[in-house]
């Protein structure tokens, strides 16, 4: 028990300190506008990266059932 308490306070700090960082990144003009064009970036990312995925997947739906198929009979 004192362990999971122990470990308890530790994520609390680090959570409390990222929060406190966070906090003065997003007060600060420069640091703000760094940090928000940041995630801008990642978003955009997510967002062609899941289209992508679609495209693929429809694309090769049939070869992804071929692999399917060939893979449940390799583990079979």
């Amino acid at each position: 028990m004192k362990k999971l308490n122990n470990i308890k306070a530790k994520l609390t700090a680090k959570a409390m300190t990222t929060a406190f960082r966070a906090k003065e990144a997003v007060e600060d003009n420069a640091g703000g506008a760094e940090i928000l064009q940041a995630l801008i970036l990642i978003i955009a990312a997510l967002v062609l990266g899941a289209l992508l995925l679609n495209t693929m997947k429809t694309q090769f739906s049939a070869q992804l059932t071929t692999v399917g198929e060939k893979m449940t009979a390799l583990f079979n």
